[in-house]
C-alpha cells in the first residue's frame, strides 16, 4: 500500500558544486534513481525532493513525466525543493 505524501534528499554528492561533480554517472545517482521507481511503483500522491541547486532535474523530470508534474517549491543559493503532484490524486 503507499502513502500520500513522500518526502525525500537524495544524496548529493554527485551533483554538488563541491562533490564529484559526477552527475547521473556517479555512484550515488542509484538513490535517487531507487527513489523514482518506489515513487512510481507505489503510488504516491505527493513526493517532495530536497538537493544541491546543481541536482539534474530535468532527468528527474523526464522519469517522472508520465505519473506526475513538477511544481517548483523552493529555491536558494545553494538547495533547491521540488514538489511531484500525481496526476491521478484529487486536489488537496
Amino acid at each position: 500500500m503507499g502513502c500520500d505524501v513522500e518526502i525525500s534528499g537524495t544524496p548529493c554528492v554527485d551533483d554538488s558544486l563541491r562533490g564529484r561533480r559526477e552527475g547521473v554517472h556517479g555512484e550515488n545517482a542509484k538513490v535517487m534513481l531507487v527513489w523514482v521507481k518506489l515513487l512510481l511503483a507505489d503510488n504516491v500522491k505527493v513526493a517532495i525532493h530536497e538537493n544541491t541547486q546543481s541536482f539534474p532535474i530535468e532527468i528527474m523530470a523526464e522519469l517522472l513525466k508520465d505519473k506526475y508534474d513538477h511544481i517548483p517549491f523552493g529555491q536558494h543559493i545553494s538547495w533547491t525543493v521540488g514538489c511531484w503532484m500525481s496526476k491521478q490524486a484529487a486536489p488537496c
